[in-house]
């Protein structure tokens, strides 16, 4: 915990001392003040603020200890920031400890530039206004804000990486011997029976390596009293948690299995499934940020049976490119839930 502090502190005295010169020259002492109070509390709102969510977010400080946001919504807790979404939302902090919040605001945020020191973020960059001057922050590496470790992003990134090194060609030692009939040396054509849980104990390992700093990684974790969740990622420096699903489909060396319109019957129920966890999770939870995440091992294979253990490139790579239609598409009607995740299972041929 006091290592993602000491890094974000380090990231806010970055940003001062880029800057520095021009807020003094521009703002006089004040504005460092005022500058610095900004930045501390850019990165607790961002504890909360699930920023994925906008376009565009501005937070504000005033020069003067008038208020200058005109049409606003006051906020006294800053846990309340988990639960706003929109488009776009200004932030304006106070002395006192709470915020006035406008959401989908039409106003122009450079306007509060001769008032207040002004922090922009938008889908690309961040941003300082000195005046009428946009100044960008220089971006650094693949972090998408100076003012908090990656949560979110840093999953999608893993899942990625776990979905091309991992997963397609079961890389990871813990498919490769035990989710395919014949083992370490098959042609991977059929699963064996049940591998739902060997995948998720492969998926598990690696985000809990590859997933840097306070997070905690747990399996089979309940979202309530009764329901478990495949993984649930939590982030110690963040009120934000990731919940996993994990669904097969292909054909098992038992016969069962899902192929054809039951893959898709299945990989839809899975999404049903996991809503309902958020659903739960956020009544248990109201003050958390919560994605969800729905991954589907796909193995399917064209034209074989259960005792095959050979298969042509063209039937092995059938379903290569043959994406699930998801009805209804959870990751377009609500903000908590991502676009579902399929990991291609290759054959060898």
């Amino acid at each position: 915990m006091f290592e993602e502090e000491d890094e974000i502190r380090q990231m806010q005295e970055i940003v001062k001392n880029l800057y520095v010169a021009r807020i003094e020259e521009t703002y006089g002492d004040e504005g460092l003040r005022i500058t610095e109070e900004l930045t501390s509390a850019i990165s607790n709102i961002y504890v909360h603020l699930d920023r994925n969510i906008f376009n565009k977010i501005v937070i504000i400080k005033s020069l003067s200890n008038n208020s200058i946001l005109k049409d606003f919504r006051s906020i006294t807790r800053i846990a309340q920031f988990s639960i706003l979404s929109g488009k776009k939302i200004i932030i304006e902090i106070l002395d006192n400890n709470t915020f006035n919040v406008s959401i989908d605001s039409c106003e122009n945020e450079s306007i509060f530039s001769n008032d207040a020191i002004v922090y922009l973020k938008n889908e690309t960059a961040e941003y300082f206004y000195i005046k009428e001057d946009l100044e960008e922050l220089t971006k650094i590496g693949n972090l998408d804000t100076y003012f908090i470790k990656p949560t979110f992003k840093s999953l999608d990134e893993a899942l990625d990486n776990y979905k091309t090194s991992q997963a397609r060609t079961s890389k990871c030692l813990i498919l490769r011997k035990n989710v395919w009939k014949g083992g370490i040396s098959s042609n991977r054509v059929v699963f064996k029976p049940g591998p739902e849980h060997i995948m998720r104990d492969s998926l598990f390992q690696f985000l809990d390596v590859y997933i840097r700093g306070n997070k905690e990684v747990m399996r089979e974790q309940n979202v309530n009293e009764k329901n478990p969740i495949d993984i649930r990622i939590t982030w110690n420096y963040t009120n934000h948690v990731a919940l996993i699903e994990i669904k097969w489909i292909g054909l098992s060396s038992s016969g069962s299995g899902y192929t054809g319109k039951s893959a898709i019957t299945r990989s839809n129920k899975g999404a049903k499934q996991l809503a309902n966890y958020l659903d739960l999770f956020r009544t248990e939870q109201p003050e958390k940020t919560t994605r969800g995440y729905l991954v589907v091992f796909d193995g399917r294979r064209n034209n074989v049976v259960k005792t095959d253990t050979n298969v042509s490139f063209a039937d092995g790579f059938h379903f290569e490119n043959k994406e699930i239609v998801y009805n209804p598409d959870y990751s377009h009607t609500r903000r908590d839930f991502e676009k579902p995740i399929r990991f291609f299972m290759e054959a060898k041929y």
